[in-house]
């Protein structure tokens, strides 16, 4: 069934019918209404009704005209009738070739500026000649200066084994350390050379795979840095630190006896780390307040003592058991937060007047009215109504459902001030033809 809209539909240039099918129907079978269209199934194609007769929209007409712009590279055109284009070609870089519009290529040629296929690029590479000559050994050249060096000018070398000197060892001169070397020529003087700090730079001496062995004293004069290492303590397991004073007295830490593997850690913080002979004795005493009773002492370092903490029971209200539609209402509390009072209430007596009508339906319509009205009080009228439901019409969800069919209707609906609904209709509906249901929201 149909839904019927009793008034315009207006999607205010902003909403899209998207997926709309038009009527399907023959344009015998249709009723004769100006602007209305159908799709007619016997023609297959679109209709319009102009006042006086169906008109086809099968898409069969003339184009108005075709016509080309300067510079498109198209000339020809008409307004009616077959239409011939052709399109405008140079003879340079444009060609007709048996109906086939392809580009014109030239051959390859110095300075040239015609474009080529690609056969012709390919026979042009694969043939080039070698403007160099032959290779031989006369293409390699040294060239003695007070460097020596290599003058290559042709396109090939090839060369053998490369070495140092007669034998590959003969190496005079030393190479400095900023550029890898030791810039020494013994050994022990290359190595001297390397740990003596005057290079400058950062020396690293190993990897994590060596064992470094120091036989004699290691005197550290900077900063001594140890990373991923452990620190072994070998005589008696013990740290010893100098005081603030050089003097006969110093600070030893040392290690327990341990019966596992403990950890010791300090924490994130500046301060000094107290001892537990450092902590004294204190006392910490509760004393009972306001609904609590009993309290106690506990003594810091010394021995426990069992506090108790009680709270005290001062309510005075006893337990409340309703049923059906009696609930409670009211809870009184004191200031501890116990509970003082209960009162309950009747649902079913409670509530008094403050239910009021919630909903209106009446037939509407008496072919003639357009608008129909309905107010809260003082309608005057065939075209208007009370519906008498409050002056809030904002609260009001009305329907309309079309008497003959059953269906929901839709007109505009308006709701204005004082309760007044507004049912505004395209055409004047029929005697009672139109059922209003009104319900009241909150």
């Amino acid at each position: 069934m149909a839904i019927p809209f009793l008034n315009h539909l207006d999607l205010k240039s902003k909403a899209e019918l998207r997926n709309a099918l038009l009527h399907k129907t023959t344009s015998g079978n249709a009723s004769d209404v100006e602007a209305k269209i159908i799709y007619d199934t016997g023609s297959n194609s679109l209709k319009y009704y102009n006042g006086s007769t169906w008109i086809n929209l099968d898409g069969s007409g003339d184009i108005s005209a075709v016509n080309t712009a300067s510079g498109s590279g198209l000339s020809g055109g008409s307004s009616s009738g077959a239409v011939d284009l052709q399109v405008e070609v140079d003879g340079v870089t444009l060609e007709i070739s048996t109906n086939t519009i392809q580009a014109k290529t030239a051959a390859i040629a110095d300075s040239g500026t015609g474009l080529a296929t690609a056969d012709q690029i390919h026979t042009f590479v694969t043939g080039y000649a070698d403007p160099a000559g032959t290779q031989n050994s006369t293409d390699v050249t040294l060239v003695t200066t007070s460097h020596d060096y290599l003058s290559i000018s042709g396109q090939a070398i090839t060369l053998g084994a490369v070495q140092l000197g007669s034998t590959g060892q003969d190496v005079t001169g030393t190479l400095p350390i900023a550029n890898g070397g030791t810039g020494q020529t013994t050994a022990a003087s290359a190595a001297n050379a390397l740990l003596n700090v005057s290079q400058g730079g950062a020396l690293a001496i190993g990897d994590s795979s060596d064992t470094i062995t120091i036989a004699g004293d290691l005197i550290v004069t900077g900063t001594q840095t140890i990373q991923n290492e452990t620190v072994q303590v070998i005589e008696n397991n013990t740290i010893q630190f100098e005081g603030t004073t050089a003097n006969d007295y110093e600070i030893k830490l040392t290690g327990g006896d341990p019966t596992a593997d403990r950890t010791v850690t300090l924490p994130d913080n500046s301060g000094t780390i107290a001892l537990t002979g450092d902590i004294d004795d204190g006392t910490i005493t509760i004393t009972a307040g306001n609904g609590l009773v009993t309290g106690g002492t506990f003594t810091l370092n010394g021995g426990a003592a069992e506090i108790t903490i009680d709270h005290e029971d001062t309510s005075s209200q006893a337990s409340v058991d309703n049923s059906g539609l009696t609930v409670v209402q009211d809870v009184t509390l004191d200031t501890y937060g116990h509970t003082t009072g209960l009162a309950s209430v009747d649902l079913t007596s409670g509530i008094d007047g403050r239910i009021t009508a919630r909903e209106y339906s009446a037939l509407i319509g008496d072919g003639s009215a357009t608008t129909l009205i309905l107010k809260n009080t003082g309608a005057t009228g065939t075209a208007q109504s009370n519906h008498g439901l409050g002056a809030d019409s904002t609260s009001f969800m009305v329907q309309l459902i079309e008497v003959s069919s059953g269906a929901t209707a839709h007109a505009d609906v308006n709701r204005v001030a004082s309760g007044v609904v507004n049912i505004v209709f395209a055409e004047a509906p029929a005697s009672n033809a139109i059922r209003v249901l009104i319900n009241k929201i909150g």
